[in-house]
């Protein structure tokens, strides 16, 4: 956790509890303190601060990444065969990613390290292997990575088909393009 991290933690089945959290959210309680008072798989942490103030996105969505633009240096390895190019199609990844945007995908990413959540990665479709998509890390264990696009809303993602083998996974978003 960053030291100036305030959690925010969704609990949506919550009726009763303490005063700050009637509502389903629970504003700088710990997830262990959260567990207990409700189980522990009742629990979605989201992090984010704005200032002084601690925010929640309206659908509890968590708040999308940045992605950086393209530097001289990633235009050469794309130059030299050793980053992909990537076109966003669909809404799954708004606001972060619009469709038509590109982006720089690094193919060797997980050749010796596992994908992190929070990695934003391209990969086959597990059901549907000339399909290609764009999504956020959530989970990985030896099964694969459960994925999911920040647009919940819009996205079809390891909610519908189950998580995705390691060896579906393209490789690493890096930057946007050019």
């Amino acid at each position: 956790m960053a030291s100036w991290g305030i959690p925010i933690i969704h609990a949506p089945n919550v009726t009763q509890g303490c005063r700050c959290c009637t509502l389903g959210i629970f504003i700088g309680h710990s997830r262990l303190d959260v567990a207990q008072h409700l189980g522990p798989n009742s629990v979605d942490v989201r992090w984010f601060v704005s200032g002084c103030t601690a925010m929640v996105n309206p659908d509890l969505s968590p708040l999308p990444h940045t992605l950086r633009s393209s530097h001289l240096m990633d235009v050469g390895l794309w130059m030299l065969r050793r980053r992909q190019r990537f076109r966003v199609t669909g809404d799954s990844m708004r606001p972060l990613l619009i469709p038509g945007e590109e982006v720089l995908i690094d193919p060797t990413a997980y050749r010796h390290t596992p994908p992190q959540p929070g990695d934003l990665v391209v990969a086959h479709h597990p059901q549907q292997p000339e399909l290609r998509l764009i999504k956020e890390v959530v989970s990985v264990d030896v099964q694969g990575c459960f994925l999911q696009g920040v647009n919940r809303a819009a996205s079809t993602d390891s909610r519908t088909f189950g998580q995705v083998p390691l060896a579906c996974l393209l490789g690493r978003v890096v930057c946007r393009f050019p």
